[in-house]
């Protein structure tokens, strides 16, 4: 659909439309799905807490490894490799964009109470790049742009699992001694098997082949990495709704929502329940208190975000989590708390298409298909990979991830906790009106006329 006149480019424009409303729809459905078995059968719900925390280990130990292995083994060549490197730049890129927006630009816009700096500069930069593109990207990689290639989707999740690769590095960058886990995680392990797997042919064909030497050995591999998809979907269905059920309890407590008739409390997650269940690329797990990790008494600090062992003397450019929480700090006001969700769901999102757009009319390698646009015949003679710069877009206009959450409360900061909570009871029903107009955009720069 290259929309050569403007009836073209308009009925274009509602097939990318309708493609971003399934991906959308799709997503809202999984969430009611998880909601429903979240809440029953009653008392405690089939997908309780333990099994959302239990399963997100699975994923992470087992499937999601699998995944790449299948994916990327069977996918994989040194073209599309090179193409990749343009994923790693755009990963690169929208992370900066929202750090430098969440940083430098919102404290001189709105005032950010001292121990809440940190917590939303976190949750502003990170969004949500694992569970929330793998949900979107699978009907969009059945549209009508997409439908044709048969391998698109499971190119999509290899894709998803680089920029969370680059995900990962950054946000560990902030200070939290964990690099040598990022290196060793499983998806990192699959991302590096896998792409062995793919680049030397001969091992690819003997595990994906149906006539290799291994194929039950990749059968089974491909078998389980299948199971990734529906298992990611449901963990972050049921982690949205604990943690709404959370946060509502929270609000309850504190007297700023009416109780039931019941008591009203919040019963706890498991302090990594939250990262990995909500399908984020986290490591195996987060600093703990003897590790040097982010759960240290009020006031003192370690490195970076997690401190360094110093009592703490934070600055407005601090990038301490361990700031004491003054007794009478409330969390942001409503005009703060507008501004926040707008950064994260249009203005991030705004400046890295208009940043794509811009690369579009100069045409720069890598960061865009030859030609500016798969629509070109340029990009149709290089073989150019779509689902790489949908992935980068897509990946731009997703929510904040909940493992800024998970931080914030090991360390001991429950005012910013909640006023984190807060922001995600409110920030994922609104991305649900924001994404199709996103997605819709996307399609359209990366298919349409340049």
């Amino acid at each position: 659909m290259s929309g050569r006149d403007g009836g073209g480019e308009v009925a274009d424009v509602w097939v990318y439309s309708g493609a971003a409303g399934v991906a959308v729809g799709t997503f809202m459905l999984y969430v009611l799905v998880g909601a429903c078995f979240s809440y029953f059968p009653r008392p405690k719900g089939l997908i309780t807490r333990e099994m959302v925390s239990n399963l997100s280990a699975l994923l992470m130990q087992l499937l999601v490894p699998c995944m790449l292995l299948s994916a990327l083994g069977q996918n994989l060549d040194a073209a599309t490799l090179g193409q990749s490197a343009g994923l790693v730049v755009w990963a690169t890129v929208n992370l900066l964009i929202s750090f430098v927006i969440a940083y430098f630009v919102l404290p001189r816009c709105v005032r950010v109470p001292q121990h809440l700096f940190v917590p939303f500069v976190l949750a502003l930069t990170f969004n949500n790049s694992g569970s929330m593109p793998i949900v979107l990207l699978e009907p969009l990689a059945r549209s009508p742009a997409l439908a044709a290639d048969p391998d698109a989707y499971d190119r999509a999740l290899a894709y998803i699992w680089v920029y969370g690769l680059v995900w990962q590095v950054m946000l560990w960058g902030f200070g939290a001694p964990a690099a040598e886990e990022v290196l060793t995680s499983p998806p990192v392990l699959g991302i590096a098997g896998g792409s062995c797997l793919g680049l030397v042919r001969p091992a690819g064909d003997a595990l994906f082949s149906p006539a290799g030497s291994l194929a039950p050995v990749g059968s089974v591999i491909s078998t389980l990495g299948a199971a990734m998809v529906g298992s990611s979907n449901l963990v972050l269905a049921g982690s949205l709704y604990h943690g709404s059920v959370d946060t509502l309890a929270r609000l309850r407590r504190r007297g700023k929502l009416p109780c039931a008739a019941r008591p009203c409390q919040a019963q706890a997650p498991p302090p990594m329940q939250r990262a990995a269940a909500s399908g984020e690329l986290a490591p195996r797990s987060a600093p703990s208190q003897k590790e040097g990790g982010g759960s240290a008494a009020p006031g003192h600090s370690r490195s970076g975000v997690f401190g360094s062992g110093e009592p703490a003397a934070p600055s407005r450019g601090s990038l301490s989590l361990e700031v004491p929480e003054p007794a009478g700090e409330e969390g942001l006001s409503a005009t703060a708390m507008a501004l926040v969700l707008a950064v994260r769901l249009v203005i991030a999102p705004a400046v890295s298409f208009g940043l794509y757009a811009a690369a579009m009319a100069l045409q720069v390698p890598l960061l865009v298909p030859p030609g500016g646009s798969m629509a070109s015949p340029e990009a149709a003679a290089a073989g150019t990979d779509p689902i790489i710069f949908v992935v980068a877009l897509v990946q731009a206009c997703t929510p904040s991830a909940q493992f800024a959450l998970v931080i914030t409360q090991q360390a001991g900061l429950s005012r910013a906790a909640e006023s984190l909570s807060l922001l995600y009871l409110v920030m994922y029903p609104l991305s649900l009106l924001t994404m199709p107009a996103w997605i819709t955009l996307a399609l359209s720069l990366v298919f349409g006329k340049a």
